[in-house]
């Protein structure tokens, strides 16, 4: 699992029990340092999940997958198609393990929205203090993400389970790693911009974390689809003539079995933020509303903010943002676009569906 041009580093464990909210906060969520929770799900409900439970529970449920995620495209991170299905049309591919079980991935399913049914059997931990999306949920066939999600890694004999269920919080805050995944899969790392804990339910997963580091990283270009920033460096087989800074980077590292939490969290978020930023405001420059969008925009980003974390931005935080914008644009003052409306033309993350 250690990767040899890599600083490799394992990922701490703790016991539930053994540490309270406060340590957590302090030593985990302050700064930035990945931890895993261990016997965190010993008493939900939703430890009980098992495939076929799940289709007595939401079987109806109409959820969305992935499709062609064996193409190319689809594995830089750069496009994939969405098909709306009954969950227990998606489960009875799996069973079958046909052709389009092997190209499809129900992924990134908001609980609350999609499947209400569940979201009582799931208890969010003390250490949320405001909620801000989620949980989601994951299912996919083993190979595609039982070993695979989030990392890069030589396949071993390890616990393969047939499917993997797994679960994601969003915590308010903004904690940026670039996560790998798989030698076989080639989907290549990515960050989004949120704490978050991850929870397996059934099955295990390989991590890896690389940090929030752009420049060590090659994301793809400003204005690239989707909610994620994804690298174009291949984790496990790395080009160094192309990514000679990838060399020598600290690579935090675990296998995650169920019953426990893992947090996602680095310790170098404003520059990783910015650049998550920037290539949001590079997906809006195309659009008509644009130039009004910009002439507004201490206002479009604040209500920007509102809309992604459900929390409010201070004046000398918008500020910043705003100086930062106007640097990375090159103009020194904002358009004087004429804008009737009461709001201003909203920023959106485009192309939502791509990358999640």
């Amino acid at each position: 699992m250690a990767l040899s041009c890599c600083k490799n580093v394992d990922i701490p464990r703790v016991d539930l029990i053994d540490i309270t909210k406060d340590e957590f906060i302090e030593n985990h969520l302050k700064t930035g340092t990945p931890v895993i929770i261990e016997r965190a799900t010993d008493k939900w409900p939703a430890k009980q999940w098992t495939i076929d439970s799940l289709c007595e529970l939401v079987g109806d449920n109409i959820v969305s997958v992935r499709s062609n995620t064996n193409c190319t495209e689809y594995k830089l991170g750069k496009k994939y198609n969405i098909r709306e299905t009954p969950f227990k049309s998606y489960i009875a591919d799996l069973k079958a393990n046909n052709k389009r079980a092997q190209n499809s991935y129900l992924a990134v399913q908001n609980i609350r929205k999609s499947l209400p049914q569940l979201q009582d059997q799931i208890q969010v931990p003390e250490y949320v203090g405001k909620l801000h999306g989620g949980p989601f949920l994951w299912i996919a066939h083993g190979g595609h993400y039982a070993l695979h999600m989030f990392n890069q890694h030589d396949v071993k004999e390890v616990f393969t389970p047939k499917y993997l269920v797994a679960g994601h919080i969003k915590v308010t805050g903004m904690s940026f790693s670039w996560i790998a995944e798989n030698k076989d899969f080639r989907k290549y790392c990515h960050f989004d911009p949120d704490d978050g804990f991850l929870i397996i339910i059934q099955g295990s997963k390989q991590v890896r974390l690389f940090g929030c580091g752009i420049d060590t990283m090659y994301p793809n270009p400003l204005g690239s689809k989707g909610r994620t920033v994804q690298s174009t460096v291949d984790c496990e087989e790395p080009d160094m003539d192309r990514h000679p800074l990838f060399e020598g980077i600290t690579c935090h590292h675990c296998q995650l079995m169920a019953e426990k939490y893992f947090i996602f969290q680095t310790d170098c978020r404003w520059p990783a933020f910015k650049h998550w930023l920037l290539n949001i405001i590079e997906q809006n420059r195309g659009y008509p509303s644009w130039p009004r969008t910009l002439s507004r925009l201490p206002e479009a980003l604040n209500n920007f903010i509102i809309n992604q974390w459900h929390d409010y931005a201070t004046e000398s935080q918008l500020e910043l943002l705003v100086s930062e914008i106007k640097q990375y644009l090159k103009i020194e003052e904002l358009p004087d676009e004429k804008s009737s409306g009461k709001h201003p033309p909203p920023l959106q993350i485009r192309g939502l569906v791509w990358r999640c």
